[in-house]
Order: C-alpha cells, then structure tokens, then sequence
C-alpha cells in the first residue's frame, strides 16, 4: 500500500501493470478478463481487499494472502479467492 493524502491506496505502478495486462489481453473491451493483484499480508493495520469494475466490465481485484500458515490453508484461501469469482 502507499500513502496518498494520508490516505492508504493501492501502489500505483502495481495498478498499472495490472490495467495494461487485463486492457491488452481483452483487446475487443468485450470484459472478458479480470485481473488480481495478490499480495502478502503484513503487520499493517490496512491491507489491500476490494475491486474496481473498468468501463468496459473488465474487473480489477485486490486480495491478501497469508503465507504465515500451513500450506493446506494457503491452498484453501487461494481456492477460496478464485472460487467467488
């Protein structure tokens, strides 16, 4: 996360490269493809969990994972996440 006005966003040049990976892949803006930024969860108080829904459909994700745990509840939360979507 950076700091923006105080207020905590997602890091821009992540978002970025996230926007041109889902525009380009979905080159007929037909929203055919959604994109996730995964990050690790850390000790700060906010962490990335939301969504933004792009002018032609198209989703943005933002999700963090805790890689502090067994590997069958990584598994779980990954199958989680993929499985509301």
């Amino acid at each position: 996360m950076q700091s923006y006005f105080e207020k905590k966003t997602i890091h821009s040049g992540n978002l970025a490269q996230i926007f041109e990976y889902v525009i380009n892949h979905d080159s007929g803006h037909q929203g055919t493809t959604d994109g996730m930024l995964l990050y690790a969860r850390t000790q700060e108080e906010i962490q990335p969990d939301g969504h933004v829904r792009l002018r032609d459909g198209n989703m943005l994700y933002f999700r963090n994972l805790d890689l502090n745990q067994d590997f069958k509840h990584i598994k779980r939360d990954l199958d989680l996440f993929v499985g509301k979507f």
